[in-house]
């Protein structure tokens, strides 16, 4: 599974944010995770395609975060895009008002591995919930395409 995480540039040190990243990328199944530090191109096209590759979006909510327009773009992108997003917060009135009502786990700066821990428990979850999804979808597509087998099959024999 691939991550991509949201923040202010502010809060980078506050949420530790290259040791998060280090040690989430050491968890079971997590391939990669992804941010923008300011050192690869182009913004919007690192922003989109790393984006679409990743399954999971972590929101680092803070003041800074919600005062700022390139977070909202971003967060809102994921959005669109049918991420699952997961905020991390400190003060829970910091979290967008479309995003409050996911799941999200509360930053303890004093235990960075137990917030940690939390979150790839969620990243977890919501991947399986979308990995269930994905297979409802799936099976209802083949019942669909059951159906008009169904139907075919009825017409040759000139029953409907």
């Amino acid at each position: 599974m691939n991550v991509f995480l949201i923040f202010s540039a502010k809060d980078s040190d506050f949420f530790q944010i290259e040791k998060f990243t280090k040690i989430l990328k050491e968890k079971n199944k997590i391939k990669d995770v992804f941010y923008w530090d300011g050192s690869k191109g182009s913004i919007a096209l690192y922003i989109k395609d790393k984006m679409d590759k990743s399954d999971v979006v972590i929101l680092f909510c803070s003041e800074s975060t919600r005062l700022s327009d390139a977070v909202a773009m971003e967060w809102e992108m994921a959005d669109r895009m049918g991420k699952s997003i997961i905020p991390i917060f400190q003060n829970h009135s910091n979290i967008p008002l479309l995003l409050s009502s996911r799941l999200g786990v509360e930053f303890k700066r004093n235990d960075l591995k137990g917030t940690i821990e939390k979150s790839y428990q969620l990243i977890l979850k919501e991947a399986d919930v979308k990995s269930n999804h994905i297979s409802t979808q799936s099976q209802i597509k083949q019942s669909d395409l059951e159906f008009v087998q169904e139907v075919e099959s009825l017409l040759m024999r000139n029953v409907i």
